[in-house]
């Protein structure tokens, strides 16, 4: 579904610490591709940190997102660092592509 107009850089807002907001800034980084059947690729318009990205950013919730990251990657025992963490979850935009599972009309 993702046509040859689309960037293959994308934009996303990351934290490199528990420090608030300063630890967190801009960077472009490859498109992301489809690697489960029920996730979208989204072409995003516009999106936004909310209070809860602020307060991810000052550690709120750290134990519980690290234990999420382990489950869903594997990395248990690897010592590899949590951070970069990606923030902001609301967006806006056009899903450009999707796995097998998506469901239409959401």
């Amino acid at each position: 579904m993702m046509g040859n107009k689309m960037k293959r850089l994308s934009k996303k807002c990351i934290l490199e610490g528990y420090s608030g907001l300063k630890s967190a800034h801009v960077i472009e980084s490859k498109t992301p591709v489809i690697r489960c059947p029920r996730e979208v690729l989204v072409k995003v318009q516009s999106s936004s940190l909310n209070p809860l990205d602020k307060r991810m950013a000052d550690g709120y919730g750290s134990n519980v997102l690290e234990s999420l990251r382990i489950a869903q990657s594997g990395l248990v025992g690897s010592g590899s660092s949590s951070f970069p963490l990606v923030l902001g979850r609301d967006v806006s935009g056009t899903v450009v592509d999707s796995g097998g599972d998506a469901k239409s009309g959401f």
